[in-house]
């Protein structure tokens, strides 16, 4: 009887074990692809602010150079050198976020951005000199519109790269979230189906545990009955030899009633 109590228990615990299990992976997979696609799409704001940034300071300091040219006031090259460093700022975290891609296109921006920034730079130079009039040549030249269109050129395709990339990645991600989503929507059924099977267990456990008290309860008044009736005289001791239980017929025999018996000792009552 008890090895027939004890399987279902231990049954019933490896069930519990696959239940707990199964949610703790599907959950593990649903937060994780949650948290990968919220930092891709944080990584992506950050490289499309970047990239509005990079086109908006692109112009700014085109603006400043050809400013200062014309008007040889020391403020538009102030301006010029602090949107400087912002840019070469904004171009290494890019170049962070943004990993290979950014590589791909890095010798083409890196070396359009110098020979553009070198020529601005002596601009200023030649402003500081009184020289305006050359500056505003140099502004003016083939060369230095060549560095800025293959600059513009370099940031525009990295940018669709980057989009690409993003686009890639983002999609990629919503399809770990959906298979995700799938997987909990088929396992729910299952994981009903075990719960099922667990509580038909603790039901039938139950049942055998109550079943078994019952034949115990039918037993003992069983036995009880045919102690009771007996005609020949039953007595129970406890290891000390006190009188705890007898039937009629050994009150008859001694002549004491069961209260009396109780007050006294198996040697109190048997003939020396």
């Amino acid at each position: 009887m008890n090895q027939r109590i004890k399987l279902p228990i231990k049954f019933i615990a490896v069930l519990f074990t696959v239940v707990i299990f199964i949610m703790i992976a599907l959950g593990y997979q649903v937060l994780s692809s949650h948290q990968d696609l919220e930092s891709i799409q944080s990584r992506t704001f950050r490289l499309q602010h970047h990239s509005e940034q990079l086109t908006y300071l692109n112009e700014v300091l085109t603006m400043s150079a050809r400013m200062a040219a014309e008007t040889s006031d020391l403020y538009w090259e102030r301006r010029y050198f602090k949107h400087v460093e912002l840019l070469d700022d904004i171009l290494r975290e890019t170049a962070l976020l943004s990993g290979e891609i950014y590589q791909e296109w890095a010798d083409q921006t890196a070396l359009a951005n110098a020979k553009r920034v070198q020529i601005e730079t002596q601009v200023f130079s030649l402003i500081s000199e009184g020289k305006a009039p050359e500056a505003q040549v140099l502004l003016n030249n083939e060369d230095y519109e060549i560095y800025k269109q293959n600059y513009a050129a370099a940031m525009r395709a990295l940018q669709h790269d980057l989009e690409t990339k993003i686009a890639s990645d983002i999609n990629k991600h919503e399809r770990s979230v959906y298979i995700a989503g799938i997987q909990i929507i088929i396992s729910i059924p299952f994981l009903i189906l075990i719960w099922i099977r667990i509580v038909s267990l603790l039901k039938q456990y139950r049942q055998v545990t109550e079943d078994s008290q019952q034949k115990l309860l039918e037993e003992y008044d069983y036995s009880r009955m045919l102690f009771d009736t007996s005609p020949i005289g039953l007595a129970l001791t406890d290891m000390q030899g006190k009188l705890v239980d007898s039937n009629p017929a050994y009150h008859n025999i001694i002549g004491y009633t069961q209260d009396e018996i109780e007050k006294l000792s198996y040697w109190d009552i048997t003939p020396k």
